[in-house]
């Protein structure tokens, strides 16, 4: 897929993904507004993970949605142009523990790092550690 698709690229985190599809998301407009412009989207494969486990959370403990409107959305997030990427983890790691963010949050850090790439997050804690490694 990814000799297939051309243009503007960039790593796409969970909290992007998930404010752009979840209805009662206050970010879903800046998601949006992040997205624009983008053809494809560089992503680990722990964002499958991250994105199911928090449409579980939105439809078992916090009853945000119903199971229907989160099959929905899987369904939709599965229609995204990803480029799905390996990432070093003990790469990632050191990140973790040189700017004291959670592990998951750095292998997002350490792919759009990797890849020369933008960064989309709603973490504004990231962003800036995204910043400082550029």
């Amino acid at each position: 897929m990814a000799d297939a698709i051309r243009g503007r690229g960039a790593v796409l985190d969970t909290s992007v993904a998930l404010a752009m599809f979840l209805p009662d998301e206050k970010e879903g407009g800046i998601a949006k507004t992040i997205l624009r412009g983008k053809t494809y989207f560089i992503v680990p494969e722990l964002i499958n993970y991250e994105f199911r486990n928090s449409l579980w959370v939105a439809v078992a403990r916090r009853r945000r949605i119903k199971f229907n409107q989160a099959q929905d959305i899987l369904a939709r997030f599965e229609k995204l142009p990803l480029i799905y990427k390996d990432v070093k983890l003990d790469k990632a790691f050191d990140l973790s523990c040189e700017n004291g963010v959670a592990f998951y949050d750095a292998v997002f850090l350490w792919l759009a790092i990797k890849e020369k790439a933008e960064l989309l997050t709603l973490d504004v804690k990231l962003k800036e550690i995204y910043a400082k490694c550029q």
